[in-house]
């Protein structure tokens, strides 16, 4: 199909900015665009344009494991990155006029197409051609297979855990609409030491100080009202807590509130996504130093509020 068009422009890009410098360079009367990461302004103009866009879907599960282990990623930077891409293509997906959504699943022709795209663009390095693990050399000995087996069995089962950050996107191999998502709570990170993922509970006894940060997850452009569910334990002593919403570094939502000395409780925070590859970052914040005192992180939800 493609070789019937004769010689073709092929263009990866992700920005209006980008696809302007090479559009001004192009040879070609036929134009291939790949893109995987777009911004809200390039999306709006895909987006009303009447050339055909092929939307070739593969398995998010696949895509995580593929950066998990052929991109030696954690499991929380493969689950950001998945999620990343699939919000970032959503609002093209849904508003473009004339898409075509495909599963490239092996043995079609939409597989094919995607291996050739990618091979044309020299993508290799950001696609995952081959199964997961297909690439081992032919000569690994059974101690290095078996490791190779653990690594990714142990990969997959913690991407299990996290798959609410990027499987609502994908519903039988399709684009679908997403109107609300629960973020795992493994995504978030404390301060003790920087980085530090949260696992059960934070103890209160110290400074002042960020308790929580993350999750560094991408949505649609629209509004948005975030649910945070929390537990306070032994906190005889009261204290505050505020949180903020930033997206980039950028603060724009922020509220506080007393911590009594016990609750299951939550709060909402809304805000308004335009730019989708801007990642949302929760910042629970303790403002008092405390002496005693335990703080659970129990969900944290998402919900469309411009339904």
């Amino acid at each position: 199909m493609i070789a019937a068009f004769g010689q073709v422009d092929y263009m990866h890009i992700s920005t209006l900015d980008s696809l302007r410098e090479r559009w001004a360079q192009r040879i070609a009367d036929h134009i291939l665009i790949f893109l995987d990461r777009p911004d809200s302004k390039l999306t709006s103009i895909l987006t009303q344009i009447s050339a055909p866009i092929l939307y070739v879907t593969d398995d998010p599960m696949s895509c995580a494991l593929y950066l998990a282990i052929d991109h030696d990623q954690s499991p929380e930077m493969a689950a950001r990155n998945t999620n990343a891409s699939l919000a970032m293509v959503y609002d093209l997906y849904h508003n473009a006029k004339n898409i075509y959504a495909i599963p490239a699943v092996e043995g079609t022709d939409a597989k094919l197409l995607s291996v050739y795209i990618h091979e044309a663009l020299d993508l290799t390095d950001f696609y995952p051609i081959e199964a997961i693990g297909a690439d081992l050399e032919a000569n690994r000995g059974p101690e290095s297979q078996s490791l190779a087996d653990e690594r990714s069995s142990n990969a997959a089962r913690e991407l299990r855990d996290l798959s609410d950050a990027f499987l609502p996107f994908i519903r039988s191999g399709i684009p679908a609409r997403v109107e609300r998502m629960i973020w795992p709570t493994q995504l978030f990170m404390t301060t003790d030491p920087i980085g530090a993922p949260y696992i059960d509970h934070i103890d209160l006894v110290g400074p002042a100080r960020v308790l929580l940060y993350g999750p560094y997850l991408h949505l649609p452009i629209g509004r948005w009202r975030m649910t945070v569910e929390i537990q306070i334990e032994n906190n005889e002593s009261g204290n505050q807590l505020k949180a903020e919403l930033a997206f980039d570094l950028d603060t724009r939502v922020c509220v506080s509130g007393p911590l009594p000395a016990r609750t299951h409780a939550e709060f909402q925070l809304d805000f308004e996504i335009v730019e989708p590859r801007e990642a949302v970052q929760l910042r629970l914040i303790l403002l008092q130093g405390a002496i005693e005192g335990e703080f659970r992180l129990l969900r944290v939800a998402v919900a469309r509020s411009d339904a």
